[in-house]
C-alpha cells in the first residue's frame, strides 16, 4: 500500500465572509449526529458574542458553484437558525474527511464511534496506512488499531454510542469481547457498569472445554507466525491481541483463578 503524505491540510489563511446560500453541508464528515439543543445554545452564544472561529470550506466540484462545509457544520447550522445572511469562513485544501477529522480531533469534539468510523474510512476508502493516520492525528499505531476495532462494533451499539457518553475504554473492551458476549456487556455498561465490571461478566460464562482453548492457541500461533515473517496486516494486529486476552480468560476459567499476571490489555494500550 502506498504511503500517504501526512500533509493533508493546508489553510489558505484568509478569512472572508460568504453568503449562507452559497454554502452546502458536506455529507462526508466524521460527525453524523447533531444535537438540536446544542445548536440552539451555540446560536445564542454567537448572537451574543459573535463567531469566534470561522468555519472551513472548500469550493464545490467543477459542476457546482459555491462552497461545501469541511468543518464547522454546527456553527453553520447555528447561523442558519439565527437567520443570518453571511458567515466568516476560511479556505482549506486537502482530503476533506482528513481535514475535518483533524479539526474535530484537535478540539476533542467527536464521539469515539464517530472518530473510529472516520479513521476506518481513511484506511479502507482513502488507502491511508495505520501509521499515516497516527501521524496525522498525533496518535500511536496501537491507538489507531483500537479505533478501527471500535468501528467494527455492531451498528446498534454504535448508533446508541453516537448520542451517549459511553467512554472510549468501555468501547475498546467491548470490541475485544467475543460477539456473543457483546450485547450482555453493553447492556450492563448502559446501566452504569464500569469497564472492570463488564470484564467480570465473562467469569460467569460456562466453563470452557480444553478443545476450545487448543483452538484459540492454534489460531494465535498461526497469526504469531505471520508477525514474525512480517506478513500480518496491521489491521489484524488487534485480532492477535484479542486472541491473547481470550486465552488468558480461558485459562482462568479452567482453574487458573489464582494466576497473577499483568493485564494483557496493558500491551494493547502501549
Amino acid at each position: 500500500m502506498q504511503k500517504k503524505d501526512s500533509t493533508v491540510i493546508s489553510n489558505v489563511g484568509t478569512v472572508f465572509e460568504v453568503a449562507l446560500t452559497d454554502i452546502q453541508s458536506h455529507e462526508d464528515q466524521p460527525r453524523k449526529a447533531y444535537d438540536d439543543e446544542f445548536i440552539a445554545e451555540l446560536a445564542k452564544s454567537i448572537q451574543e458574542y459573535g463567531l469566534l472561529q470561522p468555519i472551513g470550506v472548500m469550493p464545490n466540484n467543477d459542476d457546482l458553484e459555491g462552497y461545501r462545509v469541511v468543518y464547522g457544520e454546527s456553527r453553520f447550522r447555528a447561523h442558519k437558525q439565527l437567520g443570518l445572511e453571511k458567515i466568516k469562513a476560511t479556505l482549506v485544501t486537502g482530503d476533506p474527511l482528513a481535514v475535518s477529522l483533524i479539526e474535530n480531533a484537535q478540539r476533542n469534539d467527536l464521539k469515539p464511534v464517530e472518530q473510529a468510523d472516520a479513521v476506518r474510512a481513511l484506511i479502507e476508502e482513502r488507502s491511508f496506512r495505520h501509521e499515516d493516520v497516527g501521524i496525522i492525528l498525533g496518535k500511536s499505531r496501537a491507538n489507531i488499531s483500537q479505533l478501527v476495532a471500535i468501528s467494527k462494533l455492531p451498528e446498534e451499539i454504535k448508533h446508541h454510542c453516537s448520542t451517549s457518553n459511553i467512554c472510549k475504554s468501555a468501547l475498546i473492551e467491548l470490541a475485544m469481547m467475543p460477539d456473543e458476549q457483546k450485547p450482555q456487556a453493553f447492556d450492563a455498561i448502559k446501566k452504569g457498569a464500569t469497564v472492570k465490571q463488564a470484564r467480570q461478566l465473562k467469569r460467569g460464562t460456562p466453563r470452557p472445554k480444553k478443545d476450545s482453548l487448543l483452538s484459540l492457541g492454534s489460531r494465535f500461533k498461526e497469526k504469531l507466525e505471520k508477525v514474525s515473517t512480517g506478513d500480518l496486516p496491521e489491521s489484524e494486529l488487534i485480532d492477535l491481541i484479542g486472541l491473547a486476552t481470550e486465552i488468558f480468560d480461558h485459562l482462568k476459567l479452567l482453574g487458573g483463578g489464582d494466576i497473577s499476571l499483568d493485564d494483557p490489555r496493558s500491551f494493547y494500550e502501549s
